[in-house]
């Protein structure tokens, strides 16, 4: 589901296509320019153009106009997230089976960044800065990529989950969801992670000990975690909605009792 900046709502569905209410109307109305019943994920850039997912195949609105894009010929996928390049028009668009790809919002190109990776599912995507683009995968952990780099962050290097449902930046933090529970960092420790392969992982890993209703955020949907205007954090999980708000997490400084 998504509320784009006129206030519209987008929702898209597995087996029924995408519905749309807009700002003013008590009902949503079913898109029938949308051909596909399985909607995966629904991103709006930044000149206001909106990016439908499905099988195959992109519908991508803007000003009213609908044109819809096709990944190359020989490939076959379902599309499950997007990015925008800071600065640029181009969108970085993640599959469920088969890596990377990026658009102009004319035709798809396949982008092959490592031999490792391009069969991968890509369940979340978000630039870290100009250059260095985060990828978060349905079973190998979070990527770092940028020309000619790519770090990998996961059970090896003490990194919580290997699926990667969001990835959500909140001021100087990154909030992260997993198949393993939501995963709070700041900037600096995720930033260092990835420059120094030596440095552990540093953050807060959030379960159902601290209240979430699951630990497992689902793969393969774009958006699963959003916030809101009063800062909240929200997640989806397989057991129903779970909220955090930042601004009141306390860090418990009560040294545990030692028994011998």
């Amino acid at each position: 589901i998504l509320v784009d900046t006129e206030q519209r709502i987008w929702a898209g569905t597995l087996e029924h296509g995408l519905f749309q209410k807009a700002k003013n109307s008590a009902t949503f109305a079913h898109q029938k320019n949308v051909i596909a019943m399985e909607i995966r994920s629904i991103f709006q850039d930044t000149s206001g153009a909106v990016w439908i997912g499905a099988k195959d195949i992109i519908h991508r609105i803007s000003d009213n106009t609908w044109n819809t894009l096709t990944l190359p010929s020989d490939i076959e996928s379902t599309i499950t997230s997007f990015a925008q390049k800071p600065g640029s028009s181009e969108t970085y668009i993640g599959s469920s089976t088969s890596g990377l790809f990026r658009s102009d919002g004319i035709k798809i190109y396949r982008e092959s960044f490592d031999d490792r990776f391009d069969s991968e599912g890509i369940s979340s995507l978000l630039f870290l800065n100009d250059e260095e683009l985060l990828i978060g995968t349905f079973d190998l952990g979070l990527i770092a990529w940028s020309r000619g780099r790519v770090i990998q962050l996961n059970h090896e290097r003490d990194f919580p989950g290997s699926g990667i449902s969001s990835i959500t930046k909140n001021g100087s933090e990154f909030w992260i969801g997993t198949n393993r529970g939501i995963v709070r960092m700041t900037e600096e420790d995720l930033t260092d992670m990835i420059e120094d392969n030596q440095v552990p992982f540093r953050g807060q890993v959030f379960t159902q000990s601290d209240g979430l209703s699951s630990i497992e955020c689902p793969i393969g949907f774009q958006p699963t975690a959003t916030i809101d205007h009063n800062g909240t954090i929200w997640f989806a999980s397989g057991k129903g909605l779970n909220s955090i708000a930042p601004e009141r997490l306390k860090p418990n400084e009560v040294e545990p009792m030692i028994v011998f």
